[in-house]
């Protein structure tokens, strides 16, 4: 399944290309829950599921080119990065807590690949507000499969593909 899904992304990318739009210029973003937690306490390990998740996920991400990695200041959502953050050698920064603010932070972004743990609630609030748009609600809470992808340029989403990993 990861193989077909990074076929999409690079077929998509290619398409914008042929239609005029410069990719130089042009911000990918995978946003995504973190995977599952061991437990229901404050700041939760992921469980063993959640650390195959993990993987899974950075085996998904092998063959992009990521720039950025942001997660919340949770243990499960750093973990959840922490494969992809040690394959492509690159620290994992603190999301900021202002979701308008980030949205606004990402729609400036130029020629990026930008990866983002957030949580049931914050994931789907912060694509919503990349696409303009009141689109996807609160994640189920045993849903930790879904992975939206994002193209974005000149202040605005090109395309939001919701990718079931599930």
């Amino acid at each position: 399944m990861g193989r077909a899904i990074i076929v999409i992304i690079t077929m998509l990318v290619a398409a914008m290309s042929s239609f005029g739009q410069s990719t130089s210029e042009l911000t990918q973003v995978f946003i995504m829950r973190h995977a599952e937690k061991a437990d229901d306490s404050k700041d939760p390990d992921l469980s063993e599921a959640g650390k195959a998740r993990a993987v899974q996920v950075a085996k998904l991400l092998s063959e992009v080119t990521v720039n950025k990695l942001y997660a919340t200041p949770y243990k499960r959502t750093n973990q959840t990065l922490a494969s992809i953050a040690t394959v492509k050698g690159l620290n994992i920064e603190d999301s900021p807590s202002d979701l308008v603010e980030f949205a606004k932070q990402l729609l400036n972004s130029k020629g990026a690949t930008i990866v983002i743990a957030a949580h049931s609630n914050t994931a789907p609030q912060l694509v919503n507000m990349l696409i303009a748009d009141k689109k996807y609600g609160p994640i189920e809470e045993d849903d930790y499969g879904k992975i939206w992808y994002l193209t974005l340029q000149d202040g605005k989403a090109l395309s939001c593909i919701l990718l079931n990993t599930n």
